[in-house]
């Protein structure tokens, strides 16, 4: 649904990637369902202060997410 907004940044690679990672996260359960949900998005947002803060990138600067979820799925296999 993020994809489909006006003014959506949201590629549809990172859509496919994040339909793909959710299915065995819930395989896992609820737990791992949910983190899988929540920390790309911090772990993206962590990254895109951070280079905002060090002058590396502006506003309009597309940045993938694909990097992030990545790692917020294996870290939310990683909770119990």
């Amino acid at each position: 649904m993020l994809a489909l907004l006006p003014g959506s940044r949201l590629g549809f690679g990172d859509v496919k990637l994040a339909a793909v990672l959710g299915l065995p996260l819930g395989w896992l359960g609820g737990s791992p369902l949910l983190f899988g949900l929540f920390l790309p998005h911090l772990l993206h947002g962590v990254v895109v202060l951070a280079l905002l803060v060090a002058g590396r990138i502006r506003r309009s600067t597309p940045l993938p997410l694909g990097p992030a979820l990545l790692a917020g799925a294996w870290l939310a296999t990683l909770t119990p």
